[in-house]
């Protein structure tokens, strides 16, 4: 057990470090949940405590049928534990903010499509957004709706269309933001050609992301399935020689199950975080 008093205080040291706000909305903070609550909140989708207490009870039991079957002492347990619970709220906020990106995108890309259609048939771009306004809502519905509160208020087409672009900063929304202006402001006959090129690119860019999530999504599976098969592999090399009386220095062997169990902890942790970059690429946007 000497081992594990050198090991505790680092891996604390090292996990805090990946994560500094992980324990200030974990379940061992007084107010945890309410952190936790507050960031779920922020992105729009519903808190549920009924359910955020069974995932950490689920994740909880898991852990400890781990520890058992491994045969680990109390104090690997209770730090195992520790990690988990410190470190499951930040996973769940991970798979929030996977749900809000893929939200908003598949909004962002209907409104975009849409207003490509109503322009066609009428050139005007306040009669465009004020039909396809109600396709959206949360922080794209506000900058929409100022974009046309400008336009009523007077200013200039494009400079109107600062606040959309700022918070949709993709080369095809300032592309069609190009044309539309163009359009309304200098007339032209044949800019239907132009707005079915920039539909073409939004097919493209949907069917692109949405291929590179799959990806992502695979990869998360995979290192979930193998860090699975790994934690058989080793169930069975323990009973291979706990039957064959090879376990001689039993703390060795504890402390080396622990690490085994701390690294798989982790692992299918961050493998959660894999698939929560940002959908819309650095590299795509008009200022990056």
């Amino acid at each position: 057990m000497k081992s594990f008093t050198v090991v505790l205080p680092i891996s604390v040291l090292l996990l805090l470090i990946i994560n500094r706000n992980a324990f200030r909305r974990s379940l061992l903070h007084p107010l945890g949940w309410k952190e936790y609550k507050k960031n779920i909140l922020a992105y729009g989708l519903k808190f549920y405590p009924i359910q955020y207490l069974i995932i950490h009870f689920a994740s909880v039991i898991l852990v400890l049928l781990a520890s058992f079957v491994f045969a680990l002492p109390l104090p690997y347990i209770l730090f195992l534990c520790f990690v988990v619970i410190i470190f499951l709220p930040t996973t769940l906020l991970w798979q929030a903010v996977f749900i809000r990106e893929e939200r908003d995108f598949f909004m962002l890309t209907s409104f975009l499509q849409q207003t490509i259609a109503v322009f066609k048939s009428h050139p005007k771009i306040y009669a465009a957004l004020s039909e396809c306004l109600t396709l959206t809502d949360g922080n794209l519905n506000l900058s929409i709706t100022q974009w046309m509160s400008d336009i009523e208020a007077g200013s200039p087409l494009k400079e109107s269309s600062f606040t959309f672009l700022k918070k949709v900063p993709h080369f095809i929304s300032g592309n069609l933001v190009n044309l539309m202006v163009f359009v309304e402001e200098y007339g032209s006959t044949d800019y239907a050609e132009g707005l079915e090129m920039i539909q073409d690119d939004i097919d493209d860019w949907i069917e692109d992301t949405y291929a590179f999530k799959q990806q992502q999504l695979e990869l998360r599976n995979r290192i979930v399935i193998l860090s699975l098969m790994a934690l058989l592999i080793a169930f069975i090399s323990k009973q291979m020689l706990f039957q064959t009386q090879m376990m001689q220095q039993i703390e060795l062997y504890q402390f080396t199950m622990f690490l085994f169990l701390l690294s798989l902890i982790i692992t299918l942790l961050v493998a959660q975080r894999i698939y929560c970059t940002p959908w819309i690429e650095k590299g795509e946007e008009l200022w990056h």
